[in-house]
């Protein structure tokens, strides 16, 4: 059996197992399936799980990294939120400006994330030297490395926000408005149409829901087919819509040169009651930033699934950098075309001025149509329909797998249950239990069936039906989608994803200081352990999404002006989602001091122990291919 090495990981008790031998090697060596599989029966135990990770041929390739980004950034953001965008920014000119500097803030926080990715956690390498290993579960990873005391405390400010908000459960509502749009196009002409339907816009949303979650559990292989035949569609439409609405607006009267920074002109004849928004301000350009960052920041997603990755060190990094920078073209130039094919005249409290829909793509559809209301209507639901599911299936697809990892730190009740991978249903039911995962000439290894986080998945599926039925069911689905879709960009890429960036120039200030100026003495050596950096730009990158994001997270609290539309619903104060944000981060701090106190009155200390299993591969880069996790009450 190999000797267990040391891991520089975290707090908790981790340690990696080397699994095969030498760079050069190509498939499993036997001997070293043979003490594996021991360990494998050897966890017979009620403290202790067993998770392998997918055989090579599983991996995810860079098309498939490239995917999953882009199936979390083409659902319902780029859709339906270029209205709350533009009401708040005021003008067309502003809106565009918004999301450019929206992707370009992800942008620079990939850049951090890619940095933290590659360099931890750090092995005890073969050769005796310490090398990093890449690991799944995103910013929890970069979080526990940078704030590592107190033991837990950032495990559970991460780990509690992201098992709550975590989801797309806004986007599930949003689906489910554009089902009952589909059964009933008159809808979107009346306001109170949709609010009548409450109940079954929520349940269409836990429906879609359920069925992404089964496909997830069903079968591993196909949910990632799923994922990248959505995407390779999704990538297709938004270029065509592209092409043909600046094409459209500039044979119509070279309509695109009406995109202006002034804001329109007051309107005449608006029908009573409606009341017209003019934006601009600090706080409503700060809320409309926040919906622009809405669709990028699926840059996440690869992140949080890395140790299931082909290749990741030498891969992993260029696919996720082309798809943010394609991003970066895609998003405003789809903004100008809606703008190109009706020009920005104005908000009310009904909608556009001057256009029959909120969603910009309908009223794009709707005029190069021509085509009756209703027809437009039906046919664009469709395509959104579409568009959200696939959006939902990805994010099922990685956000089970960071609760997984989270689980398998302990904070949770029955921990183990939720860090447990099991065979998907597909498998179990149709593949042997024997098979070579390598090429056709490699030996016939026996080794686990492909493991999917069942547990997780139901957990993740749970929050999400607690959200889009307490919120679904408690304001109208706009108000819904809007709500459920600011907390999710201001927890998760806000707050979360803020202490990682700021964390990162911390270490590299940190370096710089001990460097430069200390001679070297104490610090945390990051630029000795630093792996991955893009050359030249030095911090910039986290000078940038620190900026970026930090203005999120105070800018939100300031008050709209008078007639803006506050942060995209009517029934709240603008203060409220934001306060609501941070409340689940001291959520967290609660879930934190609720495990030291029992630990204090059960007189034990929790133990915990991941041994991780490397392999070297083919190219000679260190990869995990199993993980035993151990936690257990050491009483006095």
């Amino acid at each position: 059996m190999p000797m267990p090495v040391e891991i520089e990981m975290g707090e908790s008790g981790e340690e990696a197992r080397p699994y095969g031998e030498g760079p050069g090697m190509e498939r499993h060596n036997l001997r070293y399936d043979a003490d594996l599989a021991a360990d494998q029966e050897s966890v017979a135990r009620d403290d202790r799980i067993f998770n392998a990770y997918p055989a090579p041929v599983s991996l995810l390739s860079q098309f498939s990294v490239c995917c999953l980004i882009l199936n979390k950034t083409i659902g319902s953001g780029i859709f339906a939120q270029p209205y709350n965008v533009v009401s708040g920014a005021g003008s067309s000119g502003l809106a565009l400006v918004l999301w450019i500097l929206a992707p370009l803030v992800c942008l620079c926080a990939a850049i951090c994330w890619a940095e933290l990715a590659l360099s931890i956690p750090r092995v005890l390498g073969i050769d005796g030297s310490m090398v990093a290993t890449p690991k799944s579960g995103g910013n929890k990873n970069y979080l526990e490395y940078i704030y590592k005391y107190p033991d837990l405390l950032i495990t559970c400010v991460y780990g509690i926000p992201f098992i709550i908000l975590g989801n797309l459960s806004g986007n599930a509502i949003q689906l489910g408005v554009f089902m009952e749009t589909i059964r009933d196009p008159t809808c979107t002409n009346d306001p109170d149409c949709l609010d009548r339907r409450r109940g079954q816009v929520v349940a269409w949303a836990i429906g879609a829901l359920v069925l992404c979650a089964f496909t997830n559990i069903f079968t591993r292989r196909g949910a990632i087919l799923f994922n990248n035949i959505f995407a390779v569609l999704k990538v297709s439409i938004v270029f065509i819509m592209i092409f043909v609405g600046i094409g459209w607006g500039t044979a119509h009267g070279n309509q695109c040169t009406q995109i202006s920074f002034s804001a329109p002109a007051p309107a005449k004849n608006l029908p009573p009651g409606q009341i017209q928004f003019t934006g601009g301000s600090f706080s409503d350009v700060i809320q409309s930033f926040i919906f622009a960052m809405y669709p990028s920041t699926g840059f996440e997603q690869p992140f949080y699934v890395l140790a299931e990755v082909k290749q990741p060190r030498r891969k992993f990094v260029p696919a996720v950098m082309f798809t943010m920078f394609l991003i970066l073209i895609f998003t405003p130039l789809l903004n100008t075309a809606y703008f190109c094919v009706n020009p920005y005249l104005g908000s009310s409290s009904e909608g556009p001025i001057g256009y029959p829909s909120s969603n910009p793509a309908v009223n794009y559809f709707s005029t190069i149509s021509g085509a009756s209301d209703n027809e437009v209507v039906r046919g664009t639901a469709f395509l959104f329909v579409f568009s959200i599911f696939a959006n939902l299936l990805a994010v099922i697809y990685t956000g089970p797998r960071v609760k997984q990892e989270i689980a398998k730190e302990g904070i949770l009740p029955k921990s183990l249950v939720f860090a447990s991978g099991t065979d998907s249903l597909y498998d179990r039911w149709f593949a042997p239990s024997t098979r070579s995962p390598y090429s056709e000439d490699g030996p016939p290894v026996a080794i686990a069936k492909e493991q999917v986080p069942a547990a997780a998945t139901l957990l993740h599926l749970s929050w999400e039906t607690i959200l889009v039925l307490a919120v679904g069911l408690s304001m109208s689905p706009t108000d819904a989608y809007n709500t459920l879709s600011f907390l999710y960009t201001y927890v998760i890429t806000g707050i979360l994803g803020f202490l990682v960036v700021a964390g990162l120039l911390y270490l590299r200030f940190d370096a710089w200081l001990h460097k430069h100026v200390l001679s070297g003495n104490g610090g945390r050596h990051w630029d000795e352990k630093s792996q991955w950096s893009v050359p030249y730009i030095g911090p910039l990158p986290c000078v940038i999404s620190v900026l970026g994001l930090g203005l999120i997270l105070f800018g939100a609290f300031a008050e709209p002006s008078s007639g803006a539309r506050s942060v995209g619903t009517t029934q709240q104060k603008w203060w409220v989602k934001p306060l609501v944000g941070w409340c689940t981060l001291l959520l967290g701090v609660l879930w934190w001091l609720g495990i030291q106190f029992g630990q204090w009155q059960g007189r034990y200390k929790m133990w915990r122990k991941r041994t991780t299993y490397i392999e070297v591969d083919r190219h000679g880069d260190m990869v995990q291919t199993a993980e035993m996790v151990e936690i257990k009450k050491d009483f006095d």
